[in-house]
């Protein structure tokens, strides 16, 4: 993404992932924000159990607006993150505005990749009885992911279901693995790590073959240690030699980071393609963080 440096933003920043806080808010807001500058604009829109990040795109690739609000709890609470989703989608501005397109994901713990022999849309909830109960209440998507032969299933809570019954969102993890393939080792295996919240997000391919994704929850850093050495173990990878490409809410400085950085002999944090040209006098997450969102 290219485009020249922002006039006089409004910018908000109140972030500390190490913080007992429920929430955490990012907001950069252009002046050049506005009802006429979107109908001629792209608004990329994630939702997840962990909370909502957006991003505001003009026709000429100029980022026109970018947040997230991140609800950090232990556990997911339904009825918490309805009533958080609908307070957003209310009040935020870029929201209401009239974007001419939008691209929506939905980012839930419950995915599986099922064998296209093995795939039937009309029995969605069966692929998730042994993981999930229970599942009546589901609401249930699906994506075809070519040139992997499967499909990408997922569940979600349904306090999602207005947000999927007005944006039909595909899930993220399908985006990250299209964006990924640009990224594979084409002689051996490559390993991927996407944070959010307390959910990882792990992804595991020989060559260009994927062989593995799945979400785990974290509540501690020795538990995100465990998911991903169990990856490197299972796939009898190396970690001293195997690079963790790694993107999403984990700064460098943070536990969970440091707990990766003693078993894991290179740790490469992935950025997005397009450049983020922000007002380089304000702070701001470092680019890895939004690498999901661009990735859509």
């Amino acid at each position: 993404m290219s485009g020249n440096a922002l006039p006089s933003p409004l910018w908000v920043f109140v972030w500390s992932l190490q913080s007992v806080m429920d929430k955490h808010t990012y907001c950069y807001h252009s002046e050049e924000l506005n009802r006429e500058k979107a109908q001629n604009a792209l608004l990329k829109l994630l939702v997840g159990v962990d909370g909502v990040s957006m991003l505001a795109v003009g026709r000429d690739g100029e980022i026109l607006g970018l947040e997230a609000h991140q609800m950090l709890r232990k556990k997911f609470d339904a009825d918490f993150f309805s009533t958080e989703l609908q307070e957003l989608f209310s009040n935020r501005e870029m929201l209401n505005l009239p974007f001419s397109r939008v691209e929506a994901a939905i980012s839930v713990p419950a995915v599986t990749l099922v064998p296209n022999r093995l795939f039937s849309a009309d029995n969605l909830n069966t692929y998730f009885k042994l993981l999930q109960d229970p599942v009546a209440n589901m609401v249930f998507g699906y994506e075809a992911m070519e040139n992997h032969g499967c499909h990408l299933v997922w569940g979600a809570d349904p306090s999602f279901q207005s947000f999927i019954n007005r944006f039909q969102p595909k899930h993220l993890a399908s985006f990250l693995i299209r964006k990924y393939k640009n990224r594979l080792n084409d002689a051996g295996k490559s390993v991927f790590l996407n944070v959010k919240g307390n959910q990882a997000q792990i992804t595991f391919f020989d060559k260009s073959d994927l062989l593995f994704y799945n979400t785990f929850e974290v509540i501690k850093p020795n538990d995100l240690l465990y998911f991903v050495l169990l990856t490197y173990d299972q796939f009898r990878a190396d970690p001293e030699s195997l690079p963790l490409q790694v993107s999403g809410s984990i700064m460098e400085d943070a536990e969970y980071y440091k707990a990766l950085y003693r078993y894991i002999g290179n740790i490469r944090f992935i950025e997005p393609d397009q450049q983020l040209n922000l007002p380089q006098n304000q702070d701001k997450l470092p680019n890895h963080f939004w690498f999901d969102l661009f990735a859509m």
